[in-house]
């Protein structure tokens, strides 16, 4: 059985909880519907010697039919779904800001664009959003850097239209990268707040050196009877 397009949005969402059909699907109570497989195929091992091994996809998302019955005075089957997600929350970096992914270029640039759906490969025009539509979503992931929406980050498509783990970096990654960093960060703080220092030293005795400066100049204009204009 095959998912509609906004079935499986909101399966991808987390928000599927119930299936309706005209005319009674051929299924079982506990039947599993695949959305969503990870990338099999040949995968090098070792690029020294070229070796490599065959990785069968494995479900990342799927759903369970719990039963399908026909409820009094009405005439389309449903029945309850139970979602299992397995996918990683994975980030992505976004194109704009705020979440909002930008193209470059003006916001009235034309053209084409390729669109990988259920499985197909489409070529369409280019829809320029409108300015009610251009909204900045400021979250705690959009402030740093991340891309917004409750689907991007999670998957992207392949040529074939398959679902695959998206480019991402996960916190622990992100904390060792902090934590290697702390330490020289520290250190290039400290250089600089003691470089700012000697700076405000020189300064200071620049300025007490003019001053002596003067006050010298005044003394010996006073001592010679000539009138001191600073």
């Amino acid at each position: 059985m095959k998912l509609t397009r906004d079935e499986r949005k909101a399966a991808f969402a987390g928000s599927l909880n119930v299936l309706r059909r005209p005319e009674k699907p051929d299924q079982e109570t506990g039947a599993k519907v695949v959305i969503s497989e990870t990338r099999g195929g040949r995968h090098v091992v070792d690029r020294e010697t070229g070796a490599t091994i065959d990785l069968p996809r494995q479900p990342r998302l799927w759903i369970v039919i719990k039963g399908w019955h026909l409820k009094q005075g009405e005439t389309e089957w449903q029945t309850d779904v139970v979602i299992h997600d397995l996918r990683e929350t994975n980030r992505e970096l976004a194109s704009g800001i705020g979440g909002h992914p930008r193209e470059a270029g003006l916001k009235t640039r034309s053209g084409t664009q390729v669109v990988h759906r259920d499985g197909k490969i489409e070529v369409q025009l280019k829809r320029v959003p409108t300015k009610e539509e251009q909204r900045e979503n400021w979250t705690p992931e959009t402030e740093r850097g991340y891309g917004g929406g409750s689907a991007r980050g999670l998957d992207q498509r392949d040529t074939e239209g398959q679902h695959v783990p998206a480019t991402a970096v996960d916190d622990a990654t992100l904390n060792r990268f902090a934590a290697d960093a702390e330490m020289p960060n520290l250190r290039r703080r400290m250089e600089q707040h003691k470089m700012e220092a000697g700076m405000r030293r020189e300064m200071q005795m620049a300025a007490e050196y003019r001053r002596a400066k003067r006050q010298r100049a005044r003394a010996s204009a006073a001592h010679s009877g000539i009138e001191w204009a600073a």
